[in-house]
């Protein structure tokens, strides 16, 4: 198994990514943890989260636009959460707070800015903590840039108050005319709004000259975001010796969360010049945290295990990489305890596939040769005698003028183990009405589950070689996972629920003999983890249920759709608590009888 197969199948997973707020912000700022900070009425910890993200909080705070706000999840049903609001109250509680000194060794290497706006500013202040030679030019007398004879130019003193510590050489009044006269390592030029290039584009730089700020169309916040890049872009110069590409990733925003319709409104209001902190602490709290755990919060055992889709992911690879014998593999019982269901991908607004990954990753195990075969060993020779001396086949009834299409009842192994009738009274029926035939046999789901790539491939075909020398009738299926293994693996199958022929019968009569023949007034449908996606299967159910009188309850929208009973995927062995919670937490969700039309389910239950 490569590592990028399984990597492909959790690549759309956004837990743990930035915010819809923060991907939208210049400065990336971590909004969740600033409102959190807000919320609990820590101030210093918030105006540092703004320093770290601003440099310079004062004067940043001032310029921005509230481009979060505009991307917050909350304003679409109330209104969004005023960030920036919240920034003045957080400058206003904490007052000026001393910038940290870093104790770093001198670099070798020199940097020129040319422009002393917000943008070079900003690449200078970084650049100087870390240690390098840093020059600013400006033909003007002062800093400020595009900000002087503005109103902001009283919030200019903090960046003289935040670069206390650094040591940066102003030389202001001179011009640059020729970048040559420079004896530098690395040039910014961040000339400002209709400022000189020297011939230079964002697309096509010498080495080592990069640009930013109003030169390249930048305002405000944004030239502050691209002086810190030209930072970060300049320090990769100097380590690689190459330049860095100018495409810029996708970032992979969360803009998912549940709670948005119970919202409140704002607590503060636009235009408000010095907010309360008791509003202010209001209004962070209204931040929801985004973050995607929709799989942890629906899958018990990703809960169970506290491991996100990317924690499985990397543990997974380590293990592959690593080589190590199964006693060192750290993943080896949790791969073992996944049900296979499809819960997680289910629910997840990308579709990310755990169970996928679980898969491939017993598959991977099976070919080294490192699979622990007592987790799947009991119902691998489950399969063997089902498929042996347990299977069981009696031919359709020869095509004629009665039957003129063929039909194979195949109720599955475990319908009949379960109980005898439960096979032989619609058998009786099917051949009487259809002259169907029968086949009790394995689908072949224990091979898929264990991983046995190259066994459930021979049944498969060994299945369908039968199907072709039966005439190729007519499935019906007395399984939800039998249906889901014909229809993943044998396609070219026609089949038909058991429940839906059932279902049509029962429709055909003009009226029950007795209507309160129902063994049950009101029941719950339980539908299988295998059924989650046939509709027909699920309503043939409902509607038999319903001919005979039951009262169907559906499962609370809490419980989620279609999860899997603990049966799935061989977790028995492999942990034996997780499956008792797992089938706990199925039988909790109703106080009523289940009616349930999956084999497994029922012998769990």
């Amino acid at each position: 198994m490569r590592p990028e197969e399984i990597q492909n199948l959790t690549q759309g997973c956004i837990n743990g990514e930035p915010a819809a707020c923060m991907a939208a912000c210049p400065l990336q700022m971590d909004i969740r943890a600033f409102t959190a900070a807000v919320r609990d009425k820590r101030w210093i910890a918030a105006y540092r989260i703004m320093r770290d993200a601003m440099l310079f909080p004062d004067l940043v705070s001032g310029l921005c636009g509230g481009i979060c706000e505009d991307h917050c999840v909350l304003k679409d049903v109330s209104d969004p959460v005023r960030i920036n609001l919240l920034e003045r109250t957080v400058i206003q509680e904490a007052g000026k707070r001393p910038p940290k000194k870093y104790r770093l060794p001198a670099k070798n290497k020199s940097v020129a800015v040319i422009g002393a706006g917000i943008c070079g500013l900003a690449c200078a202040a970084i650049l100087a903590i870390r240690k390098y030679d840093v020059v600013v030019y400006d033909r003007r007398s002062t800093f400020g840039g595009a900000l002087l004879g503005s109103e902001q130019e009283a919030l200019l003193s903090d960046v003289s108050y935040q670069l206390q510590y650094e040591k940066i050489e102003y030389r202001f009044g001179e011009e640059i005319a020729d970048l040559s006269s420079l004896q530098a390592d690395a040039v910014m030029i961040a000339t400002g709004n209709g400022g000189s290039t020297f011939g230079e584009t964002l697309q096509n730089h010498s080495t080592g000259v990069f640009l930013g700020g109003g030169c390249t169309g930048s305002r405000g916040i944004q030239s502050v975001a691209e002086g810190i890049r030209a930072a970060a872009d300049i320090e990769h110069y100097f380590l690689t010796g190459k330049m860095p590409e100018n495409t810029a990733k996708p970032v992979k925003a969360v803009c998912y969360h549940p709670d948005t319709e119970s919202a409140a409104a704002s607590f503060l209001q636009e235009g408000t010049a010095s907010p309360d902190s008791d509003a202010a602490m209001s209004e962070a709290g209204r931040c929801l945290q985004c973050d995607c755990s929709r799989c942890l919060e629906e899958c018990e055992m990703l809960s169970y295990y506290e491991r996100t889709p990317k924690q499985i992911t990397k543990g997974i690879i380590q293990d592959t990489m690593a080589g190590s014998t199964v006693s060192k593999r750290i993943m080896t019982r949790q791969i073992a305890s996944c049900n296979l269901c499809g819960q997680c991908t289910a629910v997840c607004p990308n579709e990310v596939d755990i169970g996928g990954v679980m898969l491939l990753a017993r598959q991977d195990r099976v070919k080294s040769g490192s699979v622990i075969p007592a987790f799947h060993d009991f119902w691998m020779r489950q399969m063997d005698f089902y498929s042996e001396e347990g299977a069981v086949y009696i031919p359709p009834v020869s095509q004629g003028q009665i039957f003129r299409t063929p039909y194979l009842f195949f109720p599955g192994c475990q319908l009949g183990a379960s109980n005898p009738d439960y096979v032989l009274l619609p058998f009786e029926s099917l051949r009487n009405t259809f002259g169907a035939g029968l086949f009790v046999t394995c689908c072949g789901a224990p091979a898929y589950w264990a991983g046995e790539e190259e066994r459930h491939r021979k049944w498969t075909e060994t299945l369908r070689k039968q199907w072709e020398d039966s005439g190729q009738p007519v499935m019906i299926l007395g399984c939800a996972s039998c249906e889901k293994q014909f229809r993943q693996f044998l396609p070219e199958i026609k089949t038909v629920s058991l429940y839906e022929i059932l279902e049509a019968g029962m429709r055909k009569q003009s009226e029950i003999s007795d209507p309160d023949c129902s063994i049950l007034s009101s029941a719950m449908v339980f539908d299988p983890c295998s059924a989650r996606e046939d509709n027909i299967l699920k309503d043939s159910v409902r509607k038999l249920a319903a001919s005979v009188g039951c009262r169907i309850t559906e499962p609370a929208p809490h419980s989620g759709n279609a999860k899997c009973c603990g049966w799935g995927g061989h977790i028995q062995a492999a942990d034996p608590a997780l499956y008792d919670r797992i089938v706990a937490d199925r039988i909790s969700e109703s106080d009523q009888p289940y009616i349930v039309y999956c084999a497994n389910c029922r012998d769990v239950f």
